[in-house]
């Protein structure tokens, strides 16, 4: 739920246009660009209820995002990515259109933590265990460097329990080709 709440949080303070897509091993747009909050946090409150998981597919996520943005003749475009930064292809060749910037934000520690399960209300129910052995899970060391190799430009920072970007990652959507607006 941390990146649903930080989404929203986000969103619910700026006037941001947003377009939202979930991707693990494919990729489904949840939410068309619009600056309408309340459909947006609707929508948020609901993806709540879902179980969302799977593996992490940013190459896909990023196809699809620069063909949205290519066909809408979207500029000046923040892409931003949060993830687990759970296996995934680091190495893939797309050309990202220009005026586009990519924000990865990495959800978790690399000391690595349990994994909280919640039901559909978000009540916490325990850690998610395997083998009746509790499951830890770790940010891989150099999560989303790969991007950066590829697109120089890309801005990554983490979000975990001591860390909520917020902040941080306002100033990067509210600056425009280098100045801030």
């Amino acid at each position: 739920y941390k990146a649903l709440d930080f989404i929203n949080f986000l969103v619910q303070k700026n006037d941001y246009k947003v377009s939202l897509g979930l991707f693990s091993d494919n990729y489904e747009e949840i939410i068309p660009f619009t600056q309408d909050k309340y459909y947006i946090e609707s929508i948020l409150t609901n993806l709540k209820k879902r179980k969302i998981g799977g593996g992490t597919n940013i190459r896909l996520s990023l196809q699809e995002s620069f063909q949205k943005i290519l066909f809408r003749k979207k500029s000046n475009v923040k892409i931003l990515i949060l993830t687990d930064a759970e296996e995934q292809e680091n190495v893939f060749d797309l050309e990202k259109p220009e005026n586009v910037q990519i924000v990865g934000v990495v959800i978790g520690t690399k000391e690595g933590g349990m994994i909280p399960l919640r039901n559909a209300e978000g009540n916490f129910l325990g850690y998610k265990e395997y083998n009746k052995e509790k499951v830890i899970t770790k940010v891989p060391e150099n999560s989303l460097e790969f991007l950066k190799k590829q697109f120089p430009e890309t801005v990554i920072v983490y979000l975990d329990k001591n860390n909520y970007p917020i902040q941080e990652v306002k100033e990067i959507l509210d600056t425009t080709e280098g100045r801030s607006s």
